[in-house]
């Protein structure tokens, strides 16, 4: 018989964070903190931050007071800025940007595109597989502790609470984002391919008519295409995670009167490996965060995992998570270059995985997975993932993956455009058939420093003043909607 060890008792904070647990039961961290005004908001530690950082949002965190599970948070912000800086690099070198350093597409300068220095540039893909593994982590974290203390009621009501308001806390700053394009488009200021109506009431008709069939929460069986929003095209992931979630709250209903940790690894189990069979790789994902969280607490937390380390095991991690950085590393096929290093993956993956980007999404969820398991049992990958710089990442990185498009295009764009008409010239390329510009070695080096220099800046206020205006409130709402729904 199996011997659950006692439910921790932490708390996790951040935006994916926010359906564990019922909104009128709230954590001890937070229950007895008073409200505050935006007054308040803005103008805190302002004895201690210059006007830079109270600008864009950061402050310094007391990692005494960070919870257990805090260094999540982190990840989920240095995956968002990856996200980020992929979609620059895009902007920056276009169709090649994937391409791998030693490709006859490529020049010996660009020391970037090598592997392990290419997760910096153009690693997109394997960010979002941690984004879902992160989730079922987090989704599950709270119901687990319940489950395990045989609290049954605790776990129909948290639950309850999270399925209730998910819909709600990932779709309305979606909307929000949504109207803003909008109102960007009608400015001049962005290009939205969407169908182009002969006044501006039956465009916004047009606009609510999108997002009411992007977020139908009974169209669970997207693919790329449906589960596209024109207004913002890299929120294709959000009805990924709503479906992810569903499953998610679904296998601990299931498990949850299942007491013992071997019984529920089955229970959990069967579901995840019949997923990973059918190659539906964002449920597979969702349902294996569910499953690492479940070991972290049956290991007595990462504390737990820690004490239990030894030098041969801490080394072993250390292997598994090179060999995941290399997986984070594998370009995306494209009959535009070839992929030396990496081809030899091929001969490996599943019949039905090949559909899915040729079978380079398999790599890149087990990259993910791979990465996360490691840093359960890495602490300095979990300290530095609790710096003050990372858990602000963390906290704006909802807003920042919402905003951070525009910003490139806004900020971005034109730069590159100007750049190449001036600085640059033209050739014509044989593979996509279309003509292209390119510069010398130096002059590329000088414009990715001032596309940086362009980009960047901008994006920490603005997914600031998005968390505070947008963000929160949606929070906010979601809580209270549960809260007045379900009260006596």
């Amino acid at each position: 018989m199996d011997v659950e060890k006692q439910p921790l008792a932490t708390h996790v904070d951040g935006y994916a964070l926010d359906d564990v647990g019922p909104s009128h039961a709230p954590s001890q961290t937070t229950a007895q903190q008073p409200s505050r005004s935006w007054r308040d908001l803005l103008a805190d530690d302002v004895e201690d931050r210059s006007t830079i950082m109270r600008i864009i949002g950061w402050r310094k965190v007391d990692g005494t007071k960070l919870s257990e599970t805090a260094w999540l948070d982190g990840l989920r912000g240095a995956a968002a800025s990856l996200v980020t800086l992929y979609h620059m690099n895009i902007i920056i070198f276009g169709l090649y940007t994937e391409t791998p350093y030693g490709a006859l597409e490529t020049q010996k300068w660009e020391l970037w595109r090598l592997p392990f220095i290419r997760i910096l540039f153009a690693s997109g893909h394997t960010q979002v597989c941690i984004f879902f593994v992160l989730s079922g982590f987090v989704l599950s974290w709270g119901t687990l502790k319940h489950i395990r203390a045989r609290n049954n009621d605790r776990v129909l009501s948290s639950l309850g609470s999270a399925f209730l308001r998910r819909w709600f806390r990932l779709y309305l700053p979606c909307f929000a984002w949504s109207f803003i394009m909008f109102v960007a488009w009608q400015l001049g200021m962005a290009d939205i391919p969407t169908d182009h109506k002969d006044n501006i009431f039956s465009q916004f008709v047009e606009l609510i008519r999108t997002c009411a069939s992007w977020s139908d929460p009974f169209k669970l069986n997207r693919d790329n295409w449906s589960s596209l929003n024109p207004y913002a095209w890299h929120m294709w992931t959000i009805p990924y995670e709503f479906l992810g979630s569903v499953v998610v709250f679904a296998v601990l209903l299931a498990a949850h009167r299942v007491p013992r940790y071997k019984a529920r690894v089955i229970v959990l189990g069967v579901p995840c490996f019949v997923a990973f069979l059918a190659s539906r790789w964002g449920i597979w994902l969702f349902i294996c965060g569910v499953m690492i969280a479940d070991y972290v607490q049956q290991m007595g937390g990462f504390s737990g995992i820690q004490a239990n380390e030894t030098a041969k095991t801490r080394t072993i991690w250390h292997v598994v998570l090179f060999f995941a950085l290399y997986l984070m590393s594998v370009p995306e096929q494209n009959e535009g270059w070839t992929r030396p290093g990496y081809d030899w993956l091929k001969r490996f993956v599943p019949a039905n995985w090949i559909h899915l980007e040729g079978g380079d999404r398999l790599w890149w969820s087990i990259s993910g997975l791979m990465t996360i398991i490691c840093f359960c049992h890495l602490s300095w990958a979990r300290q530095f993932f609790e710096r003050s710089t990372m858990q602000y990442l963390g906290r704006i990185s909802f807003m920042l993956y919402l905003s951070h498009r525009f910003v490139l295009e806004v900020f971005g764009m034109p730069l590159r455009q100007w750049f190449f008409l001036n600085l640059g010239h033209k050739y014509y390329d044989e593979v996509f058939k279309i003509e292209l510009h390119t510069a010398s070695a130096t002059l590329n080096t000088v414009f990715y420093v001032l596309t940086v220099l362009a980009v960047l800046p901008p994006m920490g206020p603005i997914a600031n003043l998005l968390e505070w205006s947008i963000d929160k409130p949606s929070v906010r709402f979601a809580k209270w909607l549960d809260s007045f729904l379900t009260r006596d």
